[in-house]
């Protein structure tokens, strides 16, 4: 897949679970900073999760996925959560 549609993917999720397409869009801006860094990139994702907040905003949002670096694959988790700011972790 490529960038924009795990992009596409993603939004839809959020939209289909209830999130405020604001909210979503939001959210995706931070999270697909994380897609393409410098030192590593994130592919094939799956089990997404999302918690809803007041008013349809993104309260927390985690998925698994690989993470690519330039010599090797391994299997992660990307979170995303939004208390007074954005913040995205990931973790092998």
């Amino acid at each position: 897949m490529t960038r924009e549609q795990y992009k596409q993917k993603i939004m839809d999720f959020m939209l289909c679970k209830g999130v405020d397409k604001f909210w979503a869009n939001s959210a995706i801006h931070h999270i697909m900073l994380n897609f393409a860094g410098n030192t590593y990139w994130l592919t094939d994702i799956k089990r997404l999760k999302v918690f809803v907040g007041e008013y349809g905003m993104v309260n927390k949002f985690t998925m698994q996925c690989i993470i690519n670096r330039v010599n090797d694959k391994v299997a992660g988790k990307m979170v995303y959560t939004f208390n007074r700011s954005h913040k995205v972790s990931i973790t092998k």
